[in-house]
């Protein structure tokens, strides 16, 4: 017994499975639409975040360099400079208060305060001796294993040197 395929009998599922693909296809082109519409708008709120961010870490790093020219200036032009002055500006004043070491050093190389600067940061010493800013990110090999850190170097100025 053969099975005879007849267009006949066909003929009114016709317009209903032309409608269906339809249907379908339209379906994709929303969700394809949507997702590309999707995507865009968190790929903006990504980059707005990041820069909202990088905004935030900017003016935190200025407050922070800020702190440390006001430390310096202080220290350099009251005369004394000692251990006790440096000490109450920093318990006074919290962006000091961040840092987890602070040091002075002259352009001699001797310590006014502070531990001594390992051998390998000279040369962002020798930047600030220039009279330079800086701020680096530090990688270095403590007994607890790779220590990370962002070292701040600010020249202190007395009569126009530093």
């Amino acid at each position: 017994m053969a099975m005879r395929f007849s267009v006949k009998k066909m003929k009114p599922y016709i317009p209903v499975a032309i409608v269906g693909v339809m249907f379908l296809v339209g379906m994709f082109v929303v969700q394809y639409t949507l997702l590309q519409a999707f995507q865009k708008e968190s790929g903006d709120r990504l980059v707005n975040r990041a820069f909202a961010q990088a905004e935030l870490v900017e003016t935190r790093m200025q407050g922070h360099s800020d702190a440390l020219d006001l430390l310096g200036h202080t220290t350099s032009t009251d005369g004394t400079g000692g251990r006790v002055d440096v000490d109450r500006l920093i318990s006074t004043n919290p962006q000091l208060q961040d840092f987890s070491q602070v040091g002075i050093v002259t352009v001699q190389g001797g310590q006014i305060y502070g531990k001594p600067l390992p051998a390998q940061h000279e040369q962002i010493l020798m930047e600030t001796f220039r009279g330079n800013r800086n701020v680096q990110f530090m990688e270095s090999a403590g007994q607890d294993g790779d220590d990370m850190f962002l070292l701040f170097s600010v020249p202190l100025w007395r009569g126009g040197k530093v």
